[in-house]
């Protein structure tokens, strides 16, 4: 019975994540937006062009290659584009979600307890304020 009161309130805490994103940004969570290079080179580079084209497609002018960006993307094509940036949106929401997942749920050597895999996944979730990767959803932008 503990067990599964413990994983209610894991999911519980992860849609608590979820909400305070949403608290936080509203606007993207309804109408998104295109943030920075993600519009105007990468959206505009799969659009114009096939998939194997954006998966390999690199902005000499960041001096890095984007694979979530190319595939977010160029998923974001294949839904009408006023819908677009959602696609973008709610791609990086999950990629931030996937590893307070796995930190909540999963086994693990440096989080041993639930205690520590709470404050773990909220060390993690407000410190992603790097505005290059998990732009959209962090509490520190």
């Amino acid at each position: 019975m503990n067990l599964i009161l413990n994983k209610k309130f894991k999911i519980v805490f992860l849609t608590f994540i979820t909400l305070i994103s949403f608290y936080r940004s509203p606007y993207i969570f309804l109408e998104g937006r295109f943030m920075g290079e993600e519009g105007s080179h990468y959206f505009k580079n799969a659009y114009e062009n096939g998939f194997l084209n954006q998966l390999l497609y690199f902005v000499p002018a960041a001096g890095y290659y984007n694979l979530v960006a190319s595939l977010l993307t160029e998923l974001s094509t294949y839904v009408p584009l006023i819908y677009s940036p959602l696609v973008t949106a709610y791609g990086s929401l999950l990629i931030i979600l996937i590893p307070l997942f796995f930190i909540l749920f999963k086994d693990s050597y440096l989080f041993k307890n639930d205690k520590e895999k709470f404050i773990g996944s909220l060390i993690f979730f407000i410190t992603r304020h790097d505005k290059r990767n998990c732009k959209h959803f962090s509490i520190l932008n």
